[in-house]
């Protein structure tokens, strides 16, 4: 590639980037890239959209993989995993020893 070629190439990305030709380029190729991205937004969107909206079987299935991760995360929580530390320890110091003891009782070292 010649000297002159390379310099028309770099002053179309430089124009293309806004660099060359001041910042009315600039916002232009913003704009576009906006456009674009909003575009593709949407059209993502809409893809899912026709596609939860046509499923038959798969919304009965997506209620229940909802209900399940609530049982999961909401009600055994209540249930099953009570709030320890704030039972037993008044001070932020205190919990943190104690987490610390917990994680390095039975640390074993590989050799």
């Amino acid at each position: 590639m010649s000297g002159s070629n390379f310099l028309t190439g770099c002053r179309k990305i430089n124009a293309i980037l806004g660099y060359y030709h001041g910042k009315e380029s600039m916002n232009h190729w913003k704009l576009f890239l906006n456009k674009k991205v909003l575009k593709n937004s949407l059209s993502i969107y809409t893809f899912y959209k026709d596609g939860f909206r046509g499923m038959i079987l798969g919304k009965k299935l997506w209620k229940i993989i909802l209900i399940k991760l609530f049982v999961m995360f909401v009600i055994l929580k209540i249930f099953f995993f009570p709030d320890y530390l704030n039972t037993k320890f008044q001070t932020d110091k205190e919990k943190g020893s104690y987490v610390l003891d917990q994680i390095t009782k039975n640390v074993s070292y590989a050799k």
